[in-house]
């Protein structure tokens, strides 16, 4: 380096030094070395390996460049976007870049400290130097971070989007036909999700987008104690799989109402089964349970498909609703009355037919049951001890689909 009276001076002659290819060629070696003994788990990843020196040559390049400006605009050099990108594409967390940054940074300090204690003929101290060049280098890392950050949260999300959309169309294909695949192929595109297991299927959703599905579906694999498959088809919906060994104990369902309420969620699940074909069915279970917890008289924030099986079956249509209006009669009908000897008449056919028990339930005297029962009596077509059954399943489907009352002109 030739000698120099003052700092104008120094810049222009350490950066033409720093710029011969020698210089240039420590420098890129003595980052990557560093970078590379930080973190050794990169090195089977040759192509990032092979981005991460060009990055670390732009930069300093770059950088270089732009200490001759008093001012300069960042732009984020070409290789640095790469390699974010080369970051996220293997599926490394975003502490890696924190910790290339890191260690570049390091080295920045060393190299530049080393610099200014070179012999020098000028009129400049080693702080001058050391304050200059680490400034600009300091702040140019800081932008460089935060604007490779923000590509590599980019790119993951367009891979994320990808990966998602294309296991998606692997469930499609898989629920819409009965044709056997090949379960090690189709497991392997699903990201390892087991299919030779039993499959509890469900649906999670709400009135808008289900944000707050996949922790729905984490802790509902916690629960059962089996892998999590999910998937989004789309608008107001999540679909989801649960893969255990053994048919696993539904009975704790309501242990997730707190999350599902927390976010105005709702959780439909199918019946376990096994196998591809269990796969399949429990799914289908799963939507019609989900489209039974849809209904205006559905209570609760967890559906079963077999506790609704008989009402998702009958579905909601005309016949139906005939059918309905001819086993209540009167019962069927809009208004307070109606209802409360519907109440009673469930309450009275859910207990086995004891007054005392239905009592309780309605916390109301047995008496008020009994006179209820007259009532009830009088307005149905038949009487109640001849059509347990068809009352039962007419009640409940008036609860869930027409919890006001039917319509006349459905007989």
């Amino acid at each position: 380096m030739q000698p120099v009276s003052d700092l104008a001076d120094w810049i222009p002659a350490y950066i033409a030094d720093e710029l011969r290819p020698e210089v240039l060629a420590t420098w890129v070696a003595r980052t990557q070395h560093a970078i590379a003994e930080e973190l050794p788990h990169l090195a089977p990843h040759d192509d990032l390996v092979e981005v991460l020196a060009d990055a670390v040559h732009d930069h300093w390049v770059s950088f270089l460049t732009a200490l001759a400006q008093n001012e300069s605009e960042f732009s984020l050099v070409p290789a640095a976007r790469r390699l974010a990108e080369k970051v996220a594409e293997h599926q490394l967390p975003v502490e890696t870049l924190l910790s290339i940054y890191r260690v570049a940074r390091s080295e920045t300090w060393s190299y530049v400290t080393q610099i200014a204690r070179r012999p020098l003929d000028l009129d400049l101290a080693a702080a001058d130097i050391i304050i200059h060049v680490w400034d600009r280098a300091s702040r140019w890392i800081d932008l460089s971070l935060s604007s490779s950050i923000e590509s590599f949260h980019v790119s993951r999300a367009h891979l994320l989007k990808n990966v998602a959309a294309r296991r998606f169309e692997v469930v499609r294909n898989l629920v819409a036909t009965d044709n056997q695949q090949d379960l090690r192929a189709v497991s392997s595109a699903l990201g390892g999700y087991p299919l030779s297991v039993v499959h509890t299927a469900f649906v999670v959703g709400s009135g808008s987008a289900p944000e707050g599905s996949t922790k729905v579906g984490t802790d509902l694999a916690t629960l059962l104690g089996g892998s999590l498959l999910m998937v989004e088809p789309g608008g107001t919906i999540a679909w989801g799989w649960i893969g255990t060994r053994d048919v696993p104990d539904l009975g704790d369902l309501d242990s997730l109402t707190a999350t599902l309420r927390g976010s105005g969620l709702r959780l439909s699940i199918g019946v376990p089964a096994s196998g591809l074909r269990g796969f399949r069915s429990s799914h289908r279970q799963a939507l019609r349970a989900d489209d039974v917890a849809t209904r205006p008289g559905s209570v609760g924030l967890v559906t079963r498909f077999d506790q609704v099986e008989l009402l998702s079956l009958l579905g909601c249509n005309e016949d139906v609703d005939r059918f309905v209006r001819r086993a209540l009669g009167a019962l069927a009908d809009h208004g307070a009355p109606p209802r409360r000897m519907r109440d009673t008449l469930g309450a009275l056919l859910e207990r086995g037919g004891s007054i005392e028990s239905a009592a309780k339930e309605l916390c109301v005297h047995r008496n008020t049951v009994r006179y209820r029962m007259e009532q009830v009596e009088a307005v149905i077509p038949r009487p109640v001890d001849d059509h347990h059954a068809e009352l039962a399943v007419a009640l409940r489907h008036l609860a869930l689909y027409h919890p006001e009352g039917i319509d006349d002109d459905t007989a």
